[in-house]
Order: structure tokens, then sequence, then C-alpha cells
């Protein structure tokens, strides 16, 4: 592989690529990117399984990038955020994105058809900046299928159902994936039931989880990892 400089991206097994602003489209084998810095032109890969880093220390997909991943089982990896105008959409297969930071300003995610899960990492053990604002995700991002809070830092959401509809599709169900230390928030309990005392199993994802339906829209539902805290509920 090449060396690498401030923009630009590995593809295995092709030399380093610098992308020097231009868009770049890839065919339908299943390719490997490692881009070095900010994200800020454009990616369109095919069919496939494709795996996108941008993993320098502070890096963000920014600026109107624009990614599209296509259809196949994607991962999206970022060190920070998703911001600016920057759009990304992951096409249809099981897609993983995974945000160290937030996604803000105008920018925009949609996961596609599929199992889709959206891992959030950003916090530290310390408690700063550990709350997830379940609202500013959800007016930027749709088709998420899971909420993925499983990592070294305790984090809190706070649940609102109408986030909820926004955030998934045409099925509104909603996953949480964590472990002890992580809180879900009902700040309004009467807005959600419990759906019987005992753990449900989901389809494709790994743990028990107990099921809390929306008393507003009945066909609203969150599933939610035995492991996480719940609150006010």
């Amino acid at each position: 592989n090449g060396n690498a400089s401030d923009i630009g991206f590995y593809v295995e097994p092709v030399s380093y690529v610098n992308l020097d602003g231009k868009s770049v489209e890839f065919d339908n084998s299943t390719e490997s990117m490692d881009i070095v810095g900010d994200l800020r032109t454009d990616i369109t890969t095919g069919f496939g399984d494709d795996t996108i880093n941008v993993m320098d220390s502070g890096s963000d997909i920014e600026s109107s990038a624009q990614v599209a991943t296509g259809a196949g089982d994607d991962v999206i990896n970022v060190e920070d955020d998703i911001d600016g105008s920057a759009n990304v959409n992951t096409g249809s297969g099981d897609d993983t994105i995974k945000v160290g930071g937030k996604i803000e300003d105008s920018a925009s995610v949609d996961m596609g058809e599929g199992q889709d899960t959206l891992a959030l990492t950003y916090g530290d053990d310390s408690g700063e900046d550990d709350t997830i604002d379940l609202t500013q995700i959800a007016n930027r991002v749709d088709n998420v299928e899971i909420i993925d809070l499983d990592n070294n830092v305790d984090q809190k959401v706070a649940i609102d159902w109408q986030d909820i509809v926004d955030l998934t599709d045409g099925d509104n169900d909603l996953v949480f994936v964590g472990n002890d230390g992580d809180v879900i928030d009902f700040s309004d309990n009467s807005d959600w039931q419990l759906n019987g005392n005992e753990t449900k199993k989901v389809d494709g994802v790994d743990g028990d989880f107990k099921e809390y339906v929306s008393t507003s829209n009945s066909s609203v539902s969150i599933f939610i990892e035995d492991d996480i805290d719940v609150e006010d509920f």
C-alpha cells in the first residue's frame, strides 16, 4: 500500500488512492476502505459487503460528502461526527453504522431495508456527554432497527414514542442493545406499557429483551435488553 496523505483511503487489494476532492465509484466486488482524515467527497460502492473506516483521531464524514454503499451487509465506522450536509445511504442489507461522535447539522442517514444497526459510542467514563438525544438523531436518521449501546460508556437515552416512529421503518419496532450502566429513561411512563414480565428473544439479535408498547399507538414497540437499566417505569 502507498503512503497516507490528508485525504484518501486504502482499497484492498488496490494500492492507496488519493481522493483529491473527486467522487469515486467502485464495482460490485466487496471493498474495504480506510479513509485518511475527514471524508468530504463522494463514495459509491456496488453490491457486496463493504466496509468504510473513517477512523483517524477526530475524523468526520462532513461537508457535502455523499456515501452510498448499495446492496450488501455494509459497515461504516466513524471516529467522530457525521455533520455538515453529508448524506449516508447504506442501501439494502443488514448494515451497521458506528458513530463515535454525533449526527448533527443538516447531515442525514438512511439505512435502507434490512436489519440495520446504529451503534453510538460517544461519551466517556467520567459521564461527559453521555446522554443521547434521540430526538436529534431521529430528525436525521431513517430506517434503523437496532440501537447499539454495548460499549465501555454508561449511556442514557430518553424515550419518546414519536422518535421511535421517526427512526424506524414501517414496522415501528426498535431494539436497544446495551449493558449494565446504560439507562433507558421513560420520561412519561403513561406513554408505555410493559408487554408481559418475561423476557423475549428478538430474531437476529443476541440477548434477552423486554418489550414495551406505546399506549398512544399499539404498533410502536421497543425491545430493551435485560442488562439495561430502566428509569421511571
